[in-house]
């Protein structure tokens, strides 16, 4: 089981295997005041060889601050994957498409910089560095 990708959105859905997202590939979120919300979901997608099929795995999802300490509760789950459908060509690769929100609570407690760290069957696949900062002021206002 491999990571293929993983990235911030402001939002996202699967339908039919597939990955529906808005404003992906975020990197700094702006916001007014604190504590203040994520508003954002972790998209990845995993793949498997066939070899992999019908196994349990795990992951772990933690977000921390610039110190490394957390600052919500990890987000932790387990999931099987099946085998291909039937017909389906050897050489297609298998995919598992993922979307984990975050709680709508206002966990950030202030500017600076952040990572969404996420582990696959108890080893790190991905950091996802992010920075939150109060937004630039506008001319005129």
């Amino acid at each position: 089981m491999e990571l293929e990708y993983a990235f911030l959105a402001d939002a996202a859905s699967i339908s039919d295997g597939k990955t529906f997202v808005l404003g992906g590939g975020v990197t700094i979120l702006w916001r007014p005041q604190y504590p203040a919300h994520l508003g954002v979901v972790l998209v990845a997608q995993l793949t498997y060889h066939r070899s992999e099929a019908d196994t349990d795995h795990n992951f772990l999802v933690q977000v921390i601050d610039a110190d490394g300490n957390p600052v919500l509760p990890d987000i932790q789950g387990e999931f099987h994957v099946g085998g291909p459908a039937p017909g389906i060509p050897t050489n297609v690769p298998l995919g598992v498409p993922v979307i984990v929100p975050f709680p709508p609570m206002p966990v950030l407690q202030r500017a600076g910089a952040y990572s969404v760290e996420v582990l696959l069957d108890q080893r790190h696949v991905k950091s996802l560095p992010f920075a939150v900062a109060h937004p630039p002021s506008q001319p005129g206002s």
